[in-house]
């Protein structure tokens, strides 16, 4: 082979030899450094779970009750009046200035403040007295009553009444022992005459708060 020839194949040789060292830096290029597959991991996900929270329990301490107890009445007509004088009581429906009472207590009044059938043991228990006293509707207009509540000797309240002007009656009576219905006076304005006059407690009852 002559000169030219040896030439000419080398360099050919050496262009196949470059071309190849090209697609190998190539290649080179393309792959992840340290020849590793990288891997993405999706991160897992923790289960969430639910729970119960403790239960509570009531406390040991002691609680106010947020309800309050009825008060208790207790009407006059259901009880015994005491002395010498109560079987001239009567008990049962009264009408006084129009207005029907089913419950209540009534007396002839005379002229005497000694007259006192209306007498109660009440034992301290009660705290109210409530009644509307009056001259019952069948008795003439003219005629006037008065007399006062006593509780334990002590008067708690006073009246002047007519079939034409009745009166309410709400009194304290907390801690009394004995509660007294006396008349001071019966009369007739006509002719100020003194008489025996009808009088009526309407609904007459004791409050008892628990």
């Amino acid at each position: 082979m002559d000169h030219s020839r040896q030439t000419l194949l080398w360099t050919a040789i050496g262009s196949v030899a470059g071309v190849i060292g090209v697609i190998i830096a190539l290649v080179a290029l393309t792959r992840p450094s340290g020849g590793s597959a990288v891997t993405t991991t999706a991160p897992t996900s923790s289960a969430i779970v639910a729970t119960t929270p403790p239960a509570m329990t009531a406390s040991s301490s002691p609680r106010t009750s947020a309800t309050m107890s009825q008060p208790s009445v207790v009407y006059l007509s259901n009880l015994t009046p005491a002395g010498d004088l109560g079987f001239s009581v009567t008990p049962g429906p009264a009408v006084i200035y129009g207005h029907t009472y089913p419950n209540s207590v009534g007396f002839m009044c005379g002229s005497s403040s000694s007259d006192t059938p209306g007498t109660y043991n009440l034992n301290g228990q009660a705290t109210e007295f409530r009644t509307t006293v009056g001259v019952p509707d069948n008795w003439p207009t003219n005629y006037v009553v008065g007399g006062s509540v006593i509780g334990d000797g002590h008067t708690l309240a006073t009246f002047s009444v007519s079939v034409l002007k009745p009166k309410a009656i709400n009194i304290n009576v907390s801690h009394v022992e004995i509660l007294q219905l006396q008349c001071s006076y019966a009369l007739d304005t006509s002719d100020n005459g003194t008489y025996a006059v009808g009088i009526d407690f309407g609904d007459a009852r004791l409050i008892e708060h628990g």
